[in-house]
């Protein structure tokens, strides 16, 4: 008697160990060992499904800062005078802040508003230029840089985020645009948009004293 419960004890030391895997967490690299194929996949939940995330449309706030062609040297900041005739020029960066035009730019709508306007309404920046009678030919060769009701003329800004630069493009009958910089007539103190470069400093030369020149200017939203 006592011989068989020596024996049995044995042979269930021997099933144990031979077989560890009973009670343990069986494995795939147990399983491909011995030959046999991978376990079936375990459910550990039902993942979330997520919608694509929507950008909202960029929109980016400060006062209006003019600097060299370079967009280095800063020279001013568009001023935010009342102007009976509705003319933006350049004042000194030691001027109160109350005196510096502070604007939105949405990129959604390609505008520039006016957030602390001096001047009635409306609001919207940019250039009442009039359209050619052709729709082949450009705007004007140079525009006012004024206020202005949303309309075409107010939907042509760009804005690199990266830089802070303002950028604008008239747009022309045909739907397409026009290369377009800002331009600072510094004996008057006038902001324009300029489309013909070549010909209109052509013109200043003839016209204008050295230390009246217009400058290409650059615009900054800071």
């Amino acid at each position: 008697m006592h011989r068989l419960a020596v024996l049995a004890l044995s042979l269930l030391f021997l099933c144990v160990s031979a077989f560890p895997s009973v009670l343990a967490r069986e494995t795939n690299a147990d399983r491909f060992r011995r030959g046999y194929p991978p376990l079936p996949p375990t459910r550990r939940g039902t993942a979330k499904r997520t919608s694509p995330s929507s950008r909202p449309p960029q929109t980016s706030c400060g006062v209006i800062e003019v600097r060299d062609q370079s967009g280095v040297h800063r020279l001013g900041f568009v001023g935010n005078i009342p102007d009976p005739l509705k003319l933006f020029g350049v004042v000194d960066p030691g001027t109160p802040q109350s005196q510096h035009l502070q604007a939105t730019f949405s990129g959604s709508a390609h505008t520039l508003v006016a957030t602390n306007a001096a001047f009635p309404a409306p609001f919207f920046l940019g250039s009442d230029f009039p359209f050619a009678e052709e729709p082949s030919e450009p705007p004007p060769g140079e525009v006012i840089f004024t206020n202005i009701p949303s309309s075409p003329g107010a939907e042509v800004w760009s804005f690199n985020s990266m830089t802070k630069e303002l950028t604008v493009a008239l747009p022309n009958l045909t739907g397409g645009t026009v290369p377009t910089v800002f331009w600072w007539d510094t004996f008057e103190n006038v902001l324009a948009f300029v489309t013909d470069v070549p010909t209109f400093s052509n013109i200043a030369k003839q016209t204008e004293p050295p230390d009246q020149q217009p400058l290409i200017v650059t615009f900054f939203l800071v």
